[in-house]
C-alpha cells in the first residue's frame, strides 16, 4: 500500500505519496569478479557490468543469447578511423586502472608515492599498441621509475594527462605528445653476474618489514652462501667509532639463485655483492607496485628482485587491475654509490 504525507492547511493542503528509498544494486569489483570467474568455470559466457558509477558498484552478467546464434550473426565492427575520431578528445579517468585508487574509490597509495610517480612534476608516458596500455613514470628526482603494461580496450595512439594525482585523467591523441619522445626507460642490462631474488610467503613479508620499519637513509644488500645455495641479507651500517669501521646490523635474509652456478663460487664465500639504496625510495616503489594493502599485508603476491654491485635495482610483479585485468609492473631504482 502506498503512503502518503501532507503539507500545508485548507486551500494550500497538498497530498504527496511517500517513496521507498531505491537500494544501490551490486558489490564490489573483486567480489563481482570472483562470481564471473566461478559462472566462467562453469561453462556460462559471463563478464562484469558496472551497475553504480557514483558507488562504484559491479555486478556479473551471463549471456542469455544461445553460443550458435551468436556465432550466426554478423559481426559490425567500427572503422578503426571512427573509432580513434571517437576517443580524441575525450578525457579518461584511469586512476583506478593505474591503482591509484582502490575499487571503492579511495586511494591505493601514500599521498608520496602518488607525488612522485602520478604528480605533475613526473615525466610521465603512456602509450596503446594492440590492446596494451603501457605507462611509464620517471620521479621528479630522477632515482625511481615505474612501468606498467595493462589491457585496454582503447585503439592505438597515446594519452596525454590531463589532471594529477587522486583525479588522474588523461586524453586519448594520435601522436606522442610534445616531449614525451624523450621519457624512455632507462636502459640497464643484467648480465651474468646479476643475482635473482624471488620473494613470496614469509620472505616477501620479511623484506617488506624490513624496509618499512626501519628508519635508516639507506639499505644495503650482501651476499653470503657456499655451493649450493645462497642467500641475500638486507642491512644498515652503523658506524663503530673504535675501529673505524662499519658494521653491519641485520634486517632480513630471504634466499636467493644466480644466473652462475652456485658450485662455482668459493666456499664460505660473503659480500660478493656491494649494493646499497635509499630506504625510502625502496619503500615507496614497493609499494606502489604492489599497492598500499599488499605492502601492508601481502597475501599471495611475488616480488622478485635483480640485483648487480653498484647498479640499478630491478624490482617486479604481477597484479590484478581495477577492471580485472592482468597488469605487469616494474620498477627501478638508482644505487647510492660510495656510501661505506
Amino acid at each position: 500500500m502506498t503512503e502518503f504525507r501532507t503539507k500545508g492547511k485548507g486551500a494550500d493542503r497538498k497530498v504527496y505519496p511517500l517513496s521507498k528509498k531505491r537500494t544501490a544494486f551490486g558489490v564490489s569489483r573483486n567480489l563481482a569478479y570472483k562470481e564471473v570467474e566461478a559462472l566462467r568455470k562453469e561453462g556460462k559466457r559471463a563478464r562484469l557490468i558496472k551497475t553504480n558509477q557514483k558507488l562504484d558498484l559491479y555486478a556479473p552478467y551471463v549471456s542469455t543469447i544461445p553460443p550458435e546464434a551468436a556465432a550466426a550473426q554478423p559481426a559490425v565492427q567500427e572503422p578503426a578511423s571512427e573509432k580513434k575520431e571517437n576517443e580524441a578528445g575525450k578525457k579518461i579517468n584511469i586512476a583506478g586502472e593505474l591503482g591509484i585508487l582502490n575499487s571503492n574509490g579511495k586511494p591505493n597509495l601514500n599521498l608520496t608515492d602518488i607525488d612522485h610517480f602520478y604528480g605533475r612534476d613526473s615525466m610521465i608516458r603512456m602509450s596503446i599498441n594492440d590492446g596494451k596500455l603501457s605507462f611509464l613514470s620517471i620521479d621528479p628526482n630522477h632515482i625511481a621509475a615505474i612501468r606498467e603494461i595493462m589491457e585496454t580496450d582503447l585503439p592505438n595512439g597515446y594519452l596525454e594527462p590531463t589532471a594529477y594525482g587522486t583525479d588522474f585523467t588523461a586524453e586519448w591523441v594520435s601522436h606522442p605528445p610534445p616531449g614525451s619522445d624523450k621519457i624512455r626507460w632507462p636502459d640497464v642490462k643484467f648480465n651474468d653476474d646479476t643475482w635473482n631474488v624471488r620473494l613470496e610467503g614469509e620472505s616477501l613479508k620479511s623484506f617488506l618489514n624490513a624496509i618499512r620499519t626501519s628508519k635508516d637513509e639507506a639499505i644495503s644488500f650482501g651476499l653470503s652462501g657456499d655451493e649450493k645455495k645462497a642467500s641475500i641479507s638486507l642491512y644498515r651500517k652503523v658506524y663503530d667509532k673504535e675501529t673505524g669501521r662499519y658494521n653491519k646490523d641485520i634486517l632480513a635474509t630471504v634466499n636467493a639463485s644466480t644466473n652462475r652456478p652456485v658450485k662455482e663460487l668459493p666456499s664460505g664465500w660473503t659480500d660478493d655483492l656491494h649494493a646499497t639504496f635509499p630506504r625510502e625510495y625502496l619503500e615507496m616503489t614497493v609499494r606502489t607496485l604492489l599497492g598500499r594493502k599488499a605492502f601492508l599485508s601481502p597475501k599471495g603476491e611475488v616480488l622478485t628482485l635483480k640485483l648487480r654491485a653498484d647498479y640499478p635495482i630491478e624490482i617486479s610483479t604481477r597484479r590484478i587491475g581495477h577492471n580485472g585485468e592482468h597488469i605487469q609492473a616494474e620498477g627501478l631504482i638508482a644505487p647510492r654509490m660510495g656510501d661505506e
